[in-house]
């Protein structure tokens, strides 16, 4: 089955859109200078369209990193993508985001035995999970508060990586483990097409995303 599918990431300040055909990526337009998402996502999808000089209608799935990470970033991808798919009827594909990382990751850093992909979640806390080099989960997703014996009694050989990771730094002795790793909608390409060949696809009316903390809503100062 020919797929083009179209890939939204914006669980955190990046804002990236991706297209692949058939697995394989074909254009990619990202944007790291903060929340701007719902200023340049659907500009971003015109111009990853006319990349591959194809019609919105040719499009067969839309692809979302589905969080955790930012609460306003993640609403933003999901309205997009859910009225793509009610317009055009195509499916729905969600991939968590932290497993869309490592995904990505495990296939240029070969070299561990564990993979912790890290988002930052304010203060000293990250959300996470724990990979093998088989992308099984071998812990929960949660949002975990970082401290100075923090993984200190796993002996197997760690990657740390995204915008969490350093916050290892000083409970590490050497921070050669620690990678600066930016989410992209790029890491979804290969998750995204597998469940598309499975028509693994998720429900328009009730796929929410994975926020794991309530929004951090702060009130405003009386003027008076």
């Amino acid at each position: 089955m020919e797929s083009m599918i179209l890939h939204l990431e914006s669980s955190t300040s990046t804002c990236s859109t991706c297209i692949s055909v058939n697995g394989e990526m074909a254009a990619l337009i990202e944007n790291h200078e903060g929340f701007v998402h719902s200023a340049l996502m659907t500009v971003h999808i015109n111009d990853c369209l006319e990349t591959v000089n194809a019609k919105i209608d040719e499009l067969t799935a839309v692809s979302i990193s589905a969080g955790p990470g930012s609460y306003t970033g993640l609403r933003v991808s999901f309205a997009i993508a859910k009225g793509m798919c009610y317009a055009l009827k195509i499916p729905l594909i969600t991939i968590p985001t932290l497993k869309a990382m490592t995904s990505s990751f495990i296939q240029t850093h070969e070299a561990f035995d564990l993979y912790v992909p890290m988002l930052d979640a304010r203060r000293n806390e990250v959300y996470t999970e724990t990979f093998n080099n088989q992308l099984n989960s071998l812990s929960p997703l949660q949002s975990l508060v970082l401290n100075d014996r923090s993984y200190s009694e796993q002996k197997k050989k760690i990657a740390f990586f995204g915008n969490g990771a350093f916050k290892m730094k000083d409970q590490l002795k050497s921070n050669d483990r620690i990678f600066d790793y930016p989410c992209s909608a790029a890491h979804q390409i290969q998750l995204a097409n597998e469940k598309f060949l499975a028509k693994d696809f998720d429900d328009l009316a009730y796929s929410v995303p994975i926020y794991l903390k309530p929004p951090n809503i702060t009130k405003a100062k009386p003027i008076f």
